[in-house]
């Protein structure tokens, strides 16, 4: 098989979750054909049972990339990208799923028409701990249909498994990035630096959010100062090509921070704690 789309779908310990997530794979309806490559980083639950089972019943669409060793989420991240054959790469994490039987077919269609783009996005749905949906989608509006490197620079606006990938505009990755503590946003913005971003304005999947990711767990104090350092650390991994952008983008960041401490303060002021 020669997949026009691959599926990168990264899992760990998410026996709960994943199985909602290949079954939103498995669904697509496409003129295409597309592959599924499932990268499990050696779970210590049944999620690596779950996908070896959904793999014996779908041989021709299903690959496995099974980690020895918890390598960490980029690393393994990696390892599924570079298995990946189609021309274009979707994303897909295992505690998430899609909601459209279309969303594949759409998004590859934006990039055959779009020869500028080099990523397609659409919004999410975000779901919560407690089983409903928030009344805001991820998606921030209003949201352009075609974003830049700049834009990337201000904070990662795409939900990564929105995400489709022009896979020749893929560079090749940097050794850090294995160490990274996120895979997509620094893949986002060395994506940009050779095309621009697309955006369907649609809501086609679920973001779960549970408050056990590695941004989602981390408190908005602690999400701005992570970005900061993010992109201080980008500013010389990039040779300094952006730094203007950058530092306007780090300094709106310092802004922000100061008021959230401000109002942390004044709260603790209040309560005598």
């Amino acid at each position: 098989m020669n997949p026009k789309v691959s599926v990168a779908l990264v899992t760990y310990n998410q026996e709960r979750f994943i199985a909602e997530a290949l079954e939103s794979a498995l669904a697509q309806e496409a003129p295409f054909d597309v592959e599924l490559v499932i990268g499990d980083d050696c779970s210590t639950d049944l999620t690596r049972q779950i996908v070896s089972e959904a793999a014996r019943q779908f041989p021709e669409k299903i690959r496995l990339v099974l980690q020895k060793a918890n390598r960490g989420l980029a690393a393994n991240f990696v390892e599924v990208l570079r298995s990946c054959r189609g021309e274009y790469i979707a994303l897909l994490d295992g505690d998430d799923y899609w909601t459209s039987h279309s969303k594949l077919q759409r998004q590859a269609r934006f990039l055959d028409v779009h020869a500028d783009c080099v990523i397609c996005f659409h919004d999410v749905a975000v779901l919560l701990p407690d089983g409903t949906f928030c009344p805001q989608t991820y998606t921030t509006p209003p949201q352009k249909e075609i974003s830049t490197l700049h834009d990337l620079f201000e904070g990662n606006f795409i939900a990564t498994s929105s995400t489709m990938l022009r896979a020749s505009a893929i560079p090749d990755l940097p050794e850090w990035f294995g160490t990274s503590p996120w895979e997509d946003w620094p893949l986002f913005i060395l994506m940009a630096e050779s095309g621009n971003i697309g955006f369907l304005n649609d809501t086609l999947g679920v973001y779960r959010y549970h408050g056990r990711g590695l941004w989602s767990q981390l408190d908005p104090v602690t999400q701005l100062e992570a970005s900061i350092a993010f992109l201080l650390e980008m500013d010389e991994r990039l040779d300094r090509r952006y730094s203007a952008w950058i530092q306007a983008s780090v300094s709106s960041h310092r802004a922000r921070l100061s008021g959230l401490r401000d109002t942390e303060l004044s709260g603790k002021g209040r309560t005598g704690t």
